[in-house]
C-alpha cells in the first residue's frame, strides 16, 4: 500500500483530513496516493437554528473528528507509519433532514472510492444508520459512532457497530431499575408523540423503555399523539385516568408543559400519580432560570403547581431519578423507599448527565473555538455537546484498538480484519474527555 506524503507546514506534518485546510485543498492531497482512511459519514446540515437540532449535525462534532484526527497524527506512538485523514459526503434530502435512501447510497459511494478502513460516523439518526450498518457488516468495515441510540442497534444484527454514545437501551434499564424498585408492575403508562417522519425521537426513545419493562412483565399501555396535528388533550387525560399511574411521557417541552396544566385543572385524584417527563439533552430546562413551567403566560401559576413538588424535591431526589443512564444505573438506597405517596403527582425529568471531569470542561471550550472558526457556528452550553464527545472518543477507542490490532497486518493483507478491530473495542474501559467508557459485549 503506497502512504500519502503528509504536507509539511512549518514543522508540523498534518494528513489532508484534521488539518484544517478547506474542503478543495483537503481532497486534493488524495492526488498523491492513498493514506489510512477513516471515512466520515455524517449528516452535514446548514447552519440554521432547525438543522443543528440535531446533536450529530456537521457543525456540532465535525470540530471535534478534527481535533481527535490531529491529536492522534501528532501522536508517534499511534499507528506508526501511518496517517488519518478523512473524507465527507452528505446524507440529508432535499429537506435537509435525515435520509434512509441517501445515506446508503453515499456509503456504496465512498466504499467504491476510497475503500475506507473505517467508518466513523455515519449517519447519527437510527433509520439511515440501519442500512448503512448492514453495508459495513458485510464489508467487514467497522463502524463507530455516538448516534444511532435505537435499541436494534443493540440486538447482535449489526456487529460492526460501536456505539461511544447514550443510548435509549440504557434508558429503558433506568426505567426498569426504577418501577422494580418501587414495585410498579401494573398501571405504567408510555406516552409520546410520533409524527412518523424524520428520526421519531420520541419513538425510538420510548422504544427502549418498552423493551425493558415488557421483559419482566410490566403492564403496559401506549398512547400516541401527534403534535402537528391538533392534540386532544381531554381524550389524553380520559386515557390516564383509566390505564396509568405511573406516566413515561416524550413529547416538546410546550406540550408537556400544556398537558401539566391540563391535568393539574382535570378533576383527578392528583396524588395518585408520577409524571416521568423523557428530556434526554434538557431542552425544558433551558427555560428562564431552569423553570421549565415558566413561560410568562396566565399559566404560569398552575405550571408552576403541577412542577412544584418536583421543585420542592429536586435536593433530595434528582440524583436518584435524573441523569444517571448515560453512565449505568445509579443504586438507589432503601431509606429514598419512605414517603414513597409523597414522590407521586410529580414530575420528573430524565436527561443525560453532563460529564463533570476537567477533560470533557476543557473539551467543549475547544469545540467552541473551532466550531466558530471552521464554520462561524456558536456551540452553547448543551447537553448535546455530550454527542460530540461521544464522537471525539469513539475516534480515539477505534484509533487504539487499531494500533493493538496492526500485528494482524502481512504485505498481503495491510489490514487487520474489522472483525478484529471491532472487538477489540469491547469488553474494555477506556478513558478520554467525557469518562471512562465501559464498553459491553454488544456494541454500546
Amino acid at each position: 500500500m503506497q502512504l500519502l506524503k503528509p504536507t509539511v507546514n512549518g514543522d508540523k506534518l498534518f494528513s489532508c483530513g484534521g488539518s484544517g485546510l478547506p474542503a478543495g485543498e483537503r481532497m486534493a492531497c488524495w492526488k498523491g496516493g492513498t493514506a489510512l482512511l477513516l471515512v466520515v459519514l455524517l449528516v452535514l446540515l446548514d447552519l440554521q437554528p432547525s438543522n443543528t437540532g440535531y446533536p450529530w449535525a456537521w457543525p456540532r462534532i465535525g470540530p471535534a473528528l478534527e481535533r481527535a484526527i490531529k491529536t492522534v497524527n501528532a501522536d508517534p506512538t499511534l499507528l506508526p507509519n501511518h496517517h488519518l485523514t478523512y473524507v465527507f459526503k452528505n446524507s440529508e434530502d432535499e429537506r435537509h433532514i435525515c435520509s434512509e435512501s441517501i445515506a446508503p447510497l453515499m456509503a456504496v459511494d465512498l466504499k467504491l472510492a476510497y475503500d475506507p478502513w473505517a467508518f466513523i460516523g455515519q449517519p447519527g439518526c437510527s433509520y439511515p444508520s440501519s442500512p448503512v450498518g448492514l453495508f459495513t457488516t458485510h464489508w467487514d468495515v467497522p463502524m463507530v459512532t455516538a448516534g444511532a441510540p435505537a435499541v436494534a442497534f443493540d440486538g447482535g444484527v449489526y456487529p460492526s457497530i460501536t456505539n461511544t454514545g447514550p443510548t435509549h437501551k440504557k434508558l429503558g434499564k433506568f426505567a426498569l431499575r426504577v418501577c422494580e424498585h418501587f414495585g410498579w408492575r401494573k398501571h405504567v403508562m408510555l406516552m409520546f408523540n410520533d409524527n412518523k417522519v424524520d428520526d421519531r425521537a420520541c419513538y425510538f426513545a420510548v422504544e427502549g423503555l418498552y423493551t425493558e419493562l415488557k421483559s419482566i412483565n410490566i403492564t403496559l399501555v401506549d398512547s400516541v399523539f401527534e403534535e402537528k396535528s391538533p392534540i386532544s388533550y381531554s381524550q389524553i387525560l380520559t386515557d390516564i385516568q383509566h390505564h396509568g399511574r405511573v406516566i413515561f411521557v416524550c413529547c416538546s417541552p410546550d406540550v408537556f408543559r400544556k398537558l401539566m396544566v391540563e391535568f393539574r385543572q382535570a378533576d383527578l385524584p392528583h396524588e395518585q400519580y408520577v409524571f416521568f417527563y423523557i428530556d434526554v439533552f434538557g431542552d425544558s430546562l433551558n427555560a428562564a432560570h431552569r423553570q421549565p413551567w415558566a413561560r410568562g403566560d396566565e399559566d404560569d401559576v398552575i405550571a408552576k403547581e403541577a412542577f412544584q413538588l418536583h421543585v420542592e424535591r429536586r435536593l433530595a431526589e434528582e440524583t436518584i431519578f435524573l441523569n444517571v443512564f448515560l453512565h449505568g444505573i445509579t443504586k438507589i438506597k432503601p431509606s429514598d423507599r419512605e414517603g414513597t405517596e409523597k414522590c407521586l403527582a410529580s414530575v420528573k425529568i430524565l436527561t443525560y448527565r453532563e460529564p463533570q471531569n476537567h477533560e470533557y470542561k476543557e473539551f467543549v471550550n475547544n469545540l467552541k473555538t473551532d466550531a466558530r472558526e471552521m464554520f462561524n457556528y456558536t456551540i452553547e452550553d448543551s447537553l448535546m455537546n455530550i454527542i460530540a464527545g461521544g464522537f471525539y472518543d469513539g475516534l480515539m477507542l477505534y484509533t487504539h484498538a487499531l494500533n493493538e490490532t496492526m500485528s494482524w497486518t502481512n504485505e498481503s493483507s495491510p489490514r487487520p480484519p474489522g472483525k478484529v478491530v471491532t472487538k477489540r473495542m469491547w469488553n474494555r474501559t477506556f478513558h478520554e474527555v467525557q469518562f471512562d467508557i465501559k464498553q459491553s459485549q454488544l456494541s454500546s
